[in-house]
């Protein structure tokens, strides 16, 4: 048994118990053939680009595992129903799936030490500043305690 994918686009136009029934036949129809291993409905969205003078669909994610030769069949059915729009089933390269992922967790972990040290070096940077505020104004204080009061200054002035 293979892994596969199948995404299809019911036209979302039709009434929601319309798009449930080809939902719910396609759904039925792979699980009568193969073992689905998730079926998820993304609901309705905006189409890349104008099919059959329609913008919207609603989109229908089902993964699965079954044999070969029931791909045909699945791909001859959705071609028939007038209600389904677009569809793709693709065979899932587990091997590419789980390189995929290694890559993406180096990336996350990489984002992650990036972070931490953009932190430590902000804070590191803003404790720098406080530290100079502060010998600032502990110099300022120090240097008014040492002044000697300066007598006062009289002006003159000349007519």
């Amino acid at each position: 048994m293979k892994k596969y994918e199948l995404i299809f686009v019911t036209d979302a136009s039709l009434e929601l118990e319309v798009i449930n029934e080809v939902v719910n036949k396609f759904t039925d129809l792979v699980k009568n053939n193969a073992t689905i291993v998730e079926a998820t409905n993304w609901g309705k969205r905006k189409l890349a680009y104008e099919v059959n003078k329609k913008w919207d669909g609603f989109y229908t994610l089902i993964q699965f595992d079954g044999p070969a030769d029931f791909i045909k069949e699945l791909e001859r059915v959705l071609r028939i129903d007038e209600r389904v729009m677009k569809f793709l089933v693709i065979k899932v390269d587990e091997k590419k799936i789980a390189q995929a992922e290694f890559y993406a967790q180096k990336r996350r972990e990489r984002e992650a030490a990036r972070s931490a040290r953009f932190a430590a070096e902000r804070a590191a940077s803003q404790e720098a500043a406080v530290n100079a505020a502060a010998a600032t104004a502990t110099t300022t204080t120090e240097e008014v305690k040492t002044q000697t009061p300066s007598e006062p200054v009289q002006e003159t002035v000349q007519d």
